[in-house]
């Protein structure tokens, strides 16, 4: 009896023993795993910020030029306008008096 009662002690440590090993096979598995994923969240992540820097960049450039565009025509306009309203005289004239006035001093 005494030795039947040894044997499912050691029977016992044995199965807690693999139960164990077991265990932590499974918790390293698991460890790995959720590096593995952390690895490739992270991954995704910066891939992610990339395109959306891209398209971001793409889209200031976009919307620099319009403005850029817009303000070209609207100077064409006015120039346009000042060469049909200003006399081409009295320009000259302007011109002259400022020229004057920087140099003579010089």
């Amino acid at each position: 009896m005494i030795e039947e009662t040894l044997k499912k002690i050691i029977e016992a440590e044995k199965e807690a023993e693999e139960i164990t090993r077991k265990a932590l096979e499974d918790a390293k598995n698991t460890v790995s795993h959720a590096d593995e994923e952390a690895t490739r969240v992270r991954n995704d992540a910066r891939e992610k910020v990339k395109r959306e820097r891209k398209q971001v960049v793409l889209q200031a450039n976009i919307d620099g030029e319009k403005e850029y565009s817009q303000i070209l025509a609207k100077g064409e306009l006015e120039c346009s306008e000042l060469k049909k309203t200003t006399s081409i005289k009295k320009a000259a004239m302007n011109i002259s008096k400022l020229v004057y006035e920087k140099y003579k001093e010089n």
